[in-house]
């Protein structure tokens, strides 16, 4: 059974396929994953598949949302029976997946374009600043995203505030498209307008407003859904040099970072004085460092060995 919903999609698409003609074809969504499989077969080509997150995030959950979850995982089965190859996106969730599936598992973290890693000049730099009222030698320290719940933009907004309270010359950066929300959240915990920046922009300016801070923060819960993802958000921030702010349980964050100097693992026993010791240690050669690492690590470029192995 594919919901009329996918099979409306899915036909174009097939179309487009057999033109084509390909020797693999590329699955990442379940539902219309499964109704690509019979064409892999009449076009006798391999299927990859690519898992991004299992199960449920935690929380409270209809009998709606165990269907979903049951349907879902029935499709992801049947799709495994297919697969020859699937690609996963943390460690963690290659340790989950291997309990189902006993074939090739990569890992491939949520890539970046390449685009994204261009660095703007200090002149465009400062021209930032100076459209923010931001002083060129000013700490900023910035947030980008939405405001749902799993994006714990509570507990981040509160940790701002704990860190104006020590440092009162830090500058946060808020850039988000809900803004009404946002205004709520900053009156509620209480973080002055004064030391605030707040900005919706289009997606053509953010590269440029990120290159515009020094650091970025971005916290998750410790669930399920978190330990097994890989947020892009994280690859966008170190590729603009900026200093990263993350939970330990992000998919592959804790380990992966741990050591680098242009990051700071928010833990347990996490303070925000640390956190605003960290600030002021970054400097040119780590945002240098977390440029090169993105690159490494966040774009397809740098993961050719992990690509083509998917393909091969």
């Amino acid at each position: 059974f594919i919901p009329k919903k996918y099979r409306r999609t899915i036909k174009p698409v097939e179309q487009k396929l057999i033109e084509f003609n390909p020797t693999h074809i590329y699955i990442r969504d379940p539902f219309s994953g499964l109704a690509a499989l019979p064409l892999a077969k009449r076009l006798k080509a391999k299927v990859v598949f690519s898992r991004r997150g299992a199960g449920m995030s935690t929380g409270k959950h209809t009998i709606k949302d165990y269907v979903k979850e049951g349907i879902s995982r029935f499709y992801v089965w049947q799709i495994f029976r297919k697969t020859v190859h699937l690609n996963v996106v943390s460690e963690y969730l290659k340790r989950c997946e291997a309990q189902w599936y006993k074939k090739d598992i990569s890992v491939l973290p949520c890539c970046i374009m390449k685009e994204k890693l261009v660095e703007i000049s200090q002149q465009e730099r400062d021209v930032c600043r100076e459209e923010l009222d931001i002083p060129l030698e000013t700490k900023v320290v910035t947030y980008s995203g939405g405001m749902s719940h799993y994006q714990c933009i509570d507990e981040i907004l509160t940790l701002m505030k704990e860190m104006h309270d020590i440092d009162k010359s830090l500058v946060f950066m808020l850039l988000t498209q809900d803004l009404d929300t946002l205004n709520q959240k900053l009156k509620a915990v209480g973080l002055p307008e004064t030391c605030c920046r707040v900005r919706s922009c289009r997606p053509t300016e953010v590269a440029t407003y990120l290159q515009s801070a020094d650091v970025a923060i971005i916290l998750r819960n410790n669930d399920m859904e978190n330990r097994v993802a890989s947020p892009v958000k994280i690859g966008e921030y170190l590729s603009s040099g900026l200093g990263v702010v993350a939970s330990p349980w992000i998919g592959d964050v804790g380990a992966m970072l741990a050591s680098k100097d242009f990051a700071y693992i928010f833990d347990e026993k996490a303070t925000a004085e640390d956190v605003v010791k960290f600030v002021h240690q970054m400097d040119k050669s780590k945002h240098d460092a977390a440029r090169m690492f993105a690159k490494v690590y966040y774009t397809y470029e740098g993961n050719r060995d992990v690509v083509m192995s998917m393909f091969k």
